[in-house]
């Protein structure tokens, strides 16, 4: 059996601030240890369940966040770029399951940790085919392009829940609560780890029930902007689509992948 781990940052227990997952922030080692803690605890807790390969795809913010030296020893490590977010490098038809470790919800959400989609500094909102969605929708669609399933989402109380009403009855793990953007009450690390371990034994165990997400082709989306001037420079790259308003762009895609690789990774 093999599982793709794709970790951000913002979700993962003990982190409320940008400080601790930026790097050259005074506190950015500290959130590496957490990261590095909760990686590991999935990592134990899929091959507790079964996994025999487990490859960890370090996306966040550039990548190069999870040390080789911190990592468990029975995973490889995607590291380095150039990349896109939500192309998970190395995911493919191979793997036989999907764990979102470290996310976090979609921009705007009340009460929600570090809550924004793709980019903070420049997306406001994102509708594909008529829903709103965030990361982690986002990210099953391009996983469920390969024909993998969401097997985990760990993150918040407000990421578990938005995973769950968009890709139904998986399996989640809250690790802290969101009292707001950078506030949270947070579990131990140890706590943590327990709750991590467990959740991903678990989920290999109930795998079989779960499909792939997919999207109807072709795929309608809609990009709302921060910044008239974002829109701008998004409609130069993109000139089929159309201006809605001052700050959105509305277009079509046959699959999200080919957007995101080819123009839409610039924000």
């Amino acid at each position: 059996m093999k599982i793709y781990v794709a970790v951000d940052m913002e979700g993962i227990s003990g982190i409320t601030s940008p400080d601790q997952c930026t790097k050259g922030n005074a506190l950015y080692p500290e959130g590496r240890k957490l990261l590095a803690n909760d990686v590991n605890a999935v990592v134990e807790g899929a091959l507790a369940g079964g996994a025999k390969e487990i490859i960890v795809g370090d996306l966040h913010d550039g990548s190069l966040n999870l040390s080789p030296f911190d990592l468990h020893p029975k995973a490889k490590l995607v590291s380095g770029t150039p990349f896109t977010f939500a192309l998970l490098p190395c995911l493919d038809d191979s793997c036989d399951g999907v764990f979102f470790v470290g996310f976090h919800a979609k921009a705007g959400t009340l009460q929600a940790i570090c809550e924004h989609t793709v980019n903070s500094s420049s997306w406001h909102k994102l509708v594909v085919n008529g829903e709103e969605m965030g990361e982690t929708g986002f990210c099953a669609a391009i996983a469920g392009e390969h024909g993998v399933p969401v097997l985990l989402v760990a993150g918040d109380d407000k990421v578990c829940a938005e995973a769950c009403e968009l890709l139904g009855p998986i399996e989640t793990a809250q690790v802290k609560t969101g009292l707001g953007r950078h506030r949270g009450l947070c579990l131990s690390p140890e706590e943590s780890a327990k709750v991590l371990k467990q959740a991903a034994r678990n989920a290999l165990g109930h795998k079989d029930q779960i499909k792939p997400f997919t999207l109807s082709s072709p795929v309608e989306i809609r990009l709302t902007y921060k910044h008239t001037h974002l829109a701008d420079a998004a409609h130069i790259d993109n000139p089929k689509a159309e201006r809605i308003d001052g700050y959105t762009l509305a277009f079509q895609v046959e699959k999200l992948s080919d957007w995101f690789g080819r123009w839409g990774k610039r924000f």
